[in-house]
């Protein structure tokens, strides 16, 4: 019987570990594509509801609530006044209610995406249509429409909370006009571009750096089960590998 002398055959130890790495190359190769690819990509997001559209939809001099209803309808609105105290007829969006609420929805409506996912700080020297402010010593929220100088028109409910004039709680409002310096503004929520403008965004509802993290946590996994047990799969391979030559 002819011996086969090592050199002239790869070893089925040296063919695995190097079909090992190359596989594991490839999938380090193609999850680093993908995190170099995720952040950069930009497209047109879907074009919300316009400042006209919203007013059609919650008509002003209506009220955001849903007395007469079976329950929670942020997309409706009522003739009839919530009353004071509210009852809890007034409407919800996102874990808000009357002016918070609906001024996070028509940001939504606009947006496609919640405004608590915003910027938010209380810097007004750059404020926007589109923006909520929170104002009156974090009293009462509204939903800004269009800004011309000094001037900001916004959207509101509920203006009065009701207390004042039971009649006017969760009642909607458009159209006014107030001068930048004569409100108190606890924060804003900015938005991700000025309403009416063409949107060019990220991905919308996608949280870029949560699409990263779990693919580096899938690649430390693959790294850590790899590394617990390539020694052990080269180790049966050489075994392996002896037992052949041994029969050589």
């Amino acid at each position: 019987m002819t011996k086969v002398e090592s050199n002239d055959i790869m070893g089925p130890t040296k063919f695995w570990e190097d079909f090992l790495m190359k596989r594991f190359l490839a999938i380090l190769l193609a999850m680093l594509l993908a995190l170099a690819i995720i952040p950069a990509l930009a497209i047109q997001a879907s074009a919300g509801l316009s400042v006209q559209q919203l007013k059609d939809k919650f008509p002003a001099g209506k009220y955001w609530n849903h007395v007469g209803m079976a329950g929670n309808n942020p997309d409706g609105w009522t003739e009839t006044s919530c009353g004071y105290p509210h009852n809890n007829n007034c409407n919800k969006f996102d874990g808000h209610t009357q002016c918070s609420g609906f001024a996070y929805k028509l940001a939504y409506d606009v947006y496609g995406e919640y405004a608590r996912n915003w910027l938010k700080d209380n810097n007004t020297s750059n404020l926007k249509a589109g923006d909520i402010l929170r104002i009156n010593d974090d009293g009462h929220s509204i939903f800004i429409t269009e800004i011309n100088g000094d001037t900001i028109t916004y959207a509101d409910c509920n203006r009065t909370g009701g207390g004042v004039n039971p009649e006017n709680a969760c009642k909607i409002y458009w159209d006014t006009n107030r001068e930048k310096g004569s409100i108190n503004v606890t924060y804003v929520l900015h938005a991700p571009y000025a309403l009416g403008s063409t949107p060019v965004t990220l991905i919308p509802s996608v949280n870029t750096n949560q699409i990263m993290q779990s693919i580096l946590s899938l690649f430390q996994t693959a790294f850590y089960w790899l590394n617990q047990f390539l020694p052990t799969m080269l180790s049966f391979v050489n075994l392996f590998d002896r037992f052949l030559r041994s029969l050589l």
